[in-house]
């Protein structure tokens, strides 16, 4: 997911002027280059919904798309137990992007459960567990672990690219301190368990934030050369025009803001011995977020997305590119102060932004004969609830999963509330909730009853949460529930 960092655009804007005029990015002839989006089919939406974003990528000419795995989605409460529904789910979106032809690359990233977690904040209390799930984790060799048995899920089912975590050059991503050395056993850990899951896996580092090449050579200082084999970045440039070019201060290296810097980091790539190695712009795009000076019109993100990708053709060494994002964030309603909001192609509603038509037109498709240009919308979609998990059971003895009923949430305030259920046999219990699009929290209790109630605390004020409960009885049988919604107090 894209962060923004503040961009002080005039003050670039001025200093590019006084640069001579750089080479063009449309010299080359036609790219060989692979082109997508990073789209949104594995952050909590409909099928239906999974349909007619792939159904709109494919018109697009969309041959590749990124979609994100949540670890502390899929392996919740303990190593080893993956998420039946979650699997279910991206196992949809996999199939659905193989029968439109569209390759598929898994970041795993964005999300370590409290378990594997060594965030040294976290904590239980009687509302359950309390972490930034950003953090690193405790044991790397338990990513590495969980790594493994995605991959191998996966390439079965014609997966076989993948991204090691998300910007580690960024604080809010790896919020322990951005370190090199540190990411880099991060990689030491997860590329041979991918490799030995999957060896004809294409194992991206995880995409650096920028065009960083300064601590893509610290990356190489650590060791990390065996490690991937392609580098990636995010060569966002605020509100800036991709062809817009200039030095860092007193270098001859590009600025790391720049679009262009992407010669920087593949010049870092060379002079360590990488030269065989590809480029992956894993991210890069415009906001469409016109209340902020990172954002532009959709008139000018169209332009940009034009620029962009006709830049790309003089490199290349770089073989994939990712705009993002395929659609508008659902959970943002199109906020136009919202900069993280408004990136995608397509409104939150579907409707095309004239980006869209400008992609369609890049990749082979023929543009409609007319463009929508309905407004943005303004009201909040609901949620739609995934159908309820098929219950999980056991061989031999008692097979019948417990049976939910009465499920509510009361005693809301600003800041906490209370979900209850019950059950027609004794049963543990367990609540997962989280704001869409967001990380998924959770609390639980192992004492085993049929009147259930669970606190959950910490909660944001005036915020619509996403919750759904699971129960299991002492046979082992599992059931889960449908989502549900609630919103705190104002």
């Amino acid at each position: 997911m894209r962060i923004v960092r503040n961009v002080v655009a005039l003050l670039v804007a001025v200093v590019c002027l006084a640069l001579p005029a750089l080479k063009s990015g449309t010299a080359q002839a036609a790219t060989t280059r692979t082109d997508g989006v990073v789209a949104d089919l594995t952050w909590y939406i409909s099928h239906a919904d999974m349909d007619r974003s792939v159904a709109m990528m494919a018109t697009a000419g969309v041959k590749t798309v990124r979609a994100n795995i949540n670890w502390s989605s899929l392996e919740p409460t303990t190593k080893g137990q993956i998420d039946a529904w979650w699997l279910g789910e991206i196992d949809y979106a996999v199939a659905k992007l193989n029968s439109a032809g569209i390759q598929v690359l898994m970041p795993i990233a964005d999300g370590v459960p409290y378990w594997a977690s060594a965030d040294p904040a976290r904590y239980q209390d009687g509302s359950g567990n309390h972490w930034n799930n950003l953090w690193k984790p405790r044991l790397m060799q338990d990513y590495a672990d969980f790594a493994q048995t995605i991959v191998r899920r996966y390439s079965a089912q014609g997966v076989h690219a993948y991204e090691v975590w998300n910007e580690p050059n960024y604080s809010h991503f790896w919020p322990s301190g951005p370190s090199a050395a540190d990411y880099t056993t991060m990689l030491r850990a997860a590329y041979p368990a991918i490799k030995s899951a999957d060896p004809s896996a294409t194992v991206l580092m995880g995409g650096l934030s920028r065009n960083d090449y300064t601590f893509l050579q610290a990356m190489y200082a650590a060791g990390a050369r065996p490690y991937f084999d392609a580098a990636a970045v995010h060569p966002y440039t605020g509100a800036i025009d991709p062809t817009v070019c200039w030095n860092a201060s007193g270098s001859t290296m590009r600025a790391i803001d720049a679009f262009c810097a992407i010669e920087s980091v593949r010049t870092v790539m060379v002079n360590n011995g990488d030269s065989a190695k590809n480029l992956w712009l894993t991210e890069f795009g415009w906001s469409t977020a016109t209340a902020t000076s990172n954002g532009v019109t959709e008139a000018v993100q169209a332009d940009y997305l034009t620029k962009a990708f006709k830049w790309l053709d003089q490199y290349p060494y770089v073989t994939h590119a990712y705009w993002y994002a395929g659609r508008n964030l659902y959970w943002g309603n199109n906020n136009q102060s919202d900069i993280e909001s408004n990136y995608g192609l397509v409104r939150v509603d579907f409707s095309t932004k004239p980006s869209y038509d400008s992609f369609k037109s890049l990749h082979g498709a023929t543009a409609p004969t007319t463009t929508t240009t309905a407004p943005p919308v303004t009201t909040t979609t609901p949620t739609t609830a995934p159908p309820v998990t098929t219950p999980t059971t056991v061989a031999g003895g008692d097979v019948t999963a417990p049976v939910l009923s009465g499920i509510r949430v009361a005693n809301l305030t600003q800041t906490s509330g209370r979900v209850y259920w019950t059950t027609n046999e004794s049963s543990d219990s367990y609540v997962e909730y989280w704001v869409t699009g967001g990380a998924v929290k959770s609390t639980s209790s192992a004492t085993r009853v049929l009147n259930h109630s669970l606190s959950l605390s910490f909660l944001t004020r005036i915020t619509t949460y996403n919750y759904r409960v699971k129960s299991k009885d002492a046979a082992g049988n599992l059931v889960t529930s449908a989502v549900y919604t609630f919103t705190t107090k104002a």
